[in-house]
């Protein structure tokens, strides 16, 4: 019997489900919420000897992560312009610790515009954006890769002539060995279920091969 169908569904409630004598005999937890709220809701139950028995259902739910933290990311009134466009326009975004949103448009919607201003690639003409509460200003995508956000791109940026560890220490802040690169690789590819052999030639690799080393 799940007296808090309605409300389990995404959020992290526990409740106590008491007889009328005011005795738990069932507990629950489900996965988070954003809002702290109590509940309580009749329940009847008839045996199949013709009693009845009747409690209430108590729910109570907290959002400890919602409550207590700012989003990881947020946008605020994002604003870009160019002399033939207006390609984002009043855009306010929240993202959350362990969140995955999609952002859907049709071409020329504004999308890539948006994400590039997330990555510090072209800056907003107008509005604000923070990170784990505070305001920022993403100056390059050094800084946003310093500040933990990447990007992979819609079209590849691959030298084809050179291996995957060649380009993937292209990327890097800061100058690595390609043993180190290599290494890393093979440790963060398999991590993720998506292995890449670190020496072989991009020119070599089939689409989907190449998706990985992007996102790697």
């Amino acid at each position: 019997m799940d007296i808090c169908s309605g409300l389990c569904n995404l959020h992290t409630i526990t409740y106590e489900l008491k007889t009328s004598a005011g005795l738990p005999n069932s507990k629950q937890r489900a996965p988070t919420v954003r809002a702290i709220s109590m509940s309580a809701q009749r329940w009847r139950l008839k045996t199949p000897d013709g009693g009845e028995h009747s409690g209430y259902a108590y729910c109570k739910s907290m959002a400890m992560n919602d409550v207590m933290l700012p989003p990881r990311l947020q946008l605020q009134g994002i604003c870009k312009r160019y002399p033939a466009v207006v390609a984002n326009q009043d855009v306010d975004l929240k993202v959350r610790a362990g969140e995955i949103h999609a952002v859907l448009g049709e071409n020329g919607a504004g999308k890539s515009t948006l994400m590039k201003m997330i990555y510090g690639i072209t800056q907003p003409d107008q509005g604000v954006i923070l990170w784990e509460g505070r305001e920022v200003r993403i100056a390059n995508p050094a800084h946003a890769r310093l500040m933990g956000i990447g990007m992979v791109f819609q079209h590849f940026a691959l030298f084809e002539s050179l291996t995957v560890a060649e380009n993937i220490s292209l990327s890097l802040d800061r100058p690595q060995s390609l043993a180190w690169v290599a290494q890393r690789i093979q440790e963060v590819s398999g991590r993720y279920g998506l292995p890449i052999e670190p020496h072989r030639l991009i020119h070599s690799m089939s689409v989907g091969e190449r998706q990985r080393v992007e996102i790697v």
